[in-house]
């Protein structure tokens, strides 16, 4: 199975590329930093729309699971970019895959206790 996944370097996103590599599974991350034991790290900003666009262009498919897992917690101080990465990221992300994605692909969200601040 071919993964993709927002998020890959830290907490949940770094548990769950420990767990698709354990089964076997190729995983590609799109973050701002660099995670551990993945097949291809494409440096993306998520709070940036054209970054995704031009990451998408470096994303070999096609993939069986999208996994959006990146997420800023909320924040006063961070609302701007909070609602860039969380939202419109998100939506970004998934929409640029949308090529790259097989049939039966399985697009999983996630989130944190962290948003319910």
């Amino acid at each position: 199975m071919r993964v993709v996944i927002t998020g890959a370097a830290t907490g949940i996103g770094a548990e769950t590329v420990r767990l698709f590599k354990e089964g076997g599974h190729e995983v590609c991350a799109l973050d701002i930093i660099e995670p551990a034991n993945v097949d291809q790290w494409i440096k993306v900003d998520l709070s940036d729309m054209d970054a995704i666009t031009a990451a998408r262009a470096k994303i070999y498919g096609p993939f069986d699971v999208l996994i959006s897992n990146a997420e800023l917690p909320p924040r006063p101080e961070n609302k701007i970019k909070l609602l860039s990465v969380n939202l419109f990221g998100l939506r970004k992300v998934t929409q640029q895959m949308l090529p790259k994605l097989t049939d039966g692909t399985r697009i999983v969200n996630t989130a944190s206790r962290a948003g319910l601040m």
